[in-house]
């Protein structure tokens, strides 16, 4: 996104930059793959992702377990709501089919 490619090329030439701070890893992407893909970009020019709410110790297996499973907990919220939609979505067609008939 453009979004992403201004943060990136912001860190490039801003190498005293070290960390992007975001509120939770969800508030960046809600995929995993694209959330790690960006983490390595960043982490590729020495910057860090960390929360707000992350500890002092930035760089623990613990933060990073619990950032994965944020990220992904996120998703599967993301897809629930999707697949709600559609249902409710298909439940109104089908209604709307009776209504006709």
């Amino acid at each position: 996104s453009k979004v992403f490619v201004a943060m990136r090329d912001f860190c490039k030439t801003n190498t005293d930059i070290k960390y992007l701070m975001v509120t939770t890893p969800d508030r960046l992407t809600r995929s995993v793959t694209t959330y790690f893909v960006l983490k390595s970009e960043f982490e590729k020019l020495g910057v860090s992702i960390v929360t707000a709410h992350s500890s002092a110790e930035l760089e623990s297996p613990m933060r990073e377990f619990i950032e994965t499973m944020m990220i992904t907990l996120a998703n599967m919220e993301h897809r629930e709501r999707s697949r709600q939609v559609k249902q409710a979505l298909q439940r109104k067609k089908e209604q709307e089919d009776k209504g006709r008939s």
